[in-house]
């Protein structure tokens, strides 16, 4: 055991574990994180970062081999070889950068698997060996894995999760995704714009955490751009069907089938948090998810939890907001954790974003409102970068207080922000009107939506 106890060990080095760990430092704490893999968790090495890098690239290279921009190109093909590179390399250099980050702050790395055996107390098993260490204070980050599909065929070599598809070193012609989810979605449009035929199966919802109405809208774009979407339909199994795989599926009582040289799986993800040594110490589960108070502390004495293995929205900033809550009671400032004003993104081609209330959940609570909805096909920004498609959709209440936000079309992504600060703070929509936004630039859509309240509801029928 280490001579003296840290005033804070973490377990997991993903964005809630390294947000608090960074933080901690900083507030004067000893602090140990202990991570098994990669340092920046499923965020940075197998989620939001390699993905955004590679929806970029894909992005790229459709805009140009479409010839409306300007440009003209013989033989224009993405070398997928270069594009997985580029997604390693920023991949590789954030994650460099984070560690010389928490190196320089004094946060003691440890490599290996982590596991409490008292309350205060963890032991951290690597290759050569194992490290006990005590600490006054424990939080786990431990995140969250892919959930297995469990189907006839399902473990076939080309039956992919989202972190496997990362590293496939071929560009599937054709790709079968199974789970309409925002991470399958993302996908989906990532290997249609780098020219894959590419078909969606899911049994109940089409990105079921979006709002609805723009959901369907962003459905049909990509129905009429040539994917090929099935919702409620049932995957029965998956076969090789000579140098492809075959998923069979039933709908509406018919049998039919998808064939892709990759089948990927993107069907959710479940809390990795059943080998912690919690549960052996009598710390109350939730199902498969640890179970929390508003603290974020966990049933035993001294040990917080936040992030995918509570459950809850599973996204990268809240497992960070989490983290931040759970190290203000650590170290005595009584915080709740307050989930609100919680902004979330689908990084499909175009976007969707939203924060607050949409209309069906303004509707549910009876809360008086009144939605205005602006084109982004009027912003001039917009038109300029080709991306005329979306619309932003405000909801204020009887007082004209901002109370929610959904946006779909380019780069939306970037603008809630905006909507997220205005109805935390309790601005009106006339507050977020009179703020001058620069021109030409996509924010001043926002602008442009909140000043519609302003005007008579005949006047905008």
């Amino acid at each position: 055991m280490s001579e003296a106890p840290f005033d804070l060990a973490i377990i997991g080095g993903g964005i809630g574990g390294y947000t608090a760990a960074l933080r901690a430092a900083r507030r004067g704490m000893r602090v140990l994180l202990a991570e098994r893999e990669h340092l920046g968790g499923v965020c940075l090495n197998a989620g939001c970062i390699p993905t955004k890098t590679m929806l970029h690239d894909a992005k790229l290279y459709r805009d140009a081999a479409s010839g409306a921009y300007g440009m003209a190109f013989d033989g224009l093909r993405p070398d997928y070889a270069k594009l997985l590179a580029r997604k390693t390399s920023v991949v590789t250099g954030l994650r460099d950068g984070l560690r010389g980050v928490l190196e320089s702050a004094g946060v003691h790395l440890v490599a290996g698997t982590a596991r409490l055996t008292a309350p205060d107390t963890l032991v951290v098993t690597a290759s050569e060996g194992s490290q006990r260490f005590a600490s006054r204070s424990v939080l786990v980050a431990s995140g969250s894995r892919p959930i297995r599909f469990r189907v006839p065929g399902a473990d076939l070599p080309g039956v992919l999760d989202t972190t496997a598809i990362l590293s496939r070193p071929v560009l599937p012609r054709q790709l079968v995704i199974i789970g309409a989810s925002v991470s399958g979605m993302e996908f989906a449009c990532l290997f249609q714009a780098l020219g894959a035929q590419v078909t969606v199966l899911d049994r109940e919802f089409f990105i079921r955490e979006a709002d609805q109405q723009l959901a369907k809208r962003l459905q049909t774009r990509l129905r009429q751009s040539g994917m090929v979407i099935r919702i409620g339909v049932e995957v029965e199994c998956i076969e090789r069907a000579g140098d492809a795989l075959r998923v069979t599926y039933s709908e509406r009582g018919e049998t039919s089938g998808a064939e892709g040289d990759a089948v990927l799986v993107a069907i959710g993800r479940v809390p990795e948090s059943s080998s912690l040594g919690l549960a052996e110490l009598g710390a109350a589960y939730n199902g498969p998810t640890i179970a929390v108070d508003a603290q974020l502390r966990t049933t035993l004495p001294g040990v917080y939890a936040a992030g995918d293995c509570i459950g809850g929205m599973m996204l990268a900033h809240v497992a960070g907001y989490e983290s931040d809550v759970a190290l203000r009671n650590i170290l005595g400032e009584p915080t709740a954790a307050d989930y609100r004003v919680v902004p979330a993104c689908v990084y499909t081609l175009p976007e969707i974003a939203g924060v607050g209330l949409n209309e069906a959940q303004a509707k549910a609570r009876g809360i008086a409102h009144r939605v205005t909805r602006y084109p982004l096909s009027a912003n001039g920004r917009v038109q300029s970068l080709g991306e005329p498609e979306g619309q932003i959709r405000l909801l204020a209440d009887e007082a004209g207080v901002l109370i929610g936000a959904q946006l779909y079309g380019e780069g939306v992504s970037e603008l809630v922000a905006e909507c997220a600060l205005a109805i935390r703070l309790g601005a009106s929509v006339r507050d977020v009107a009179e703020t001058i936004h620069a021109h030409p630039t996509l924010s001043e859509a926002v602008a442009e939506a909140a000043a519609l309240h302003d005007v008579p509801r005949k006047a905008l029928l």
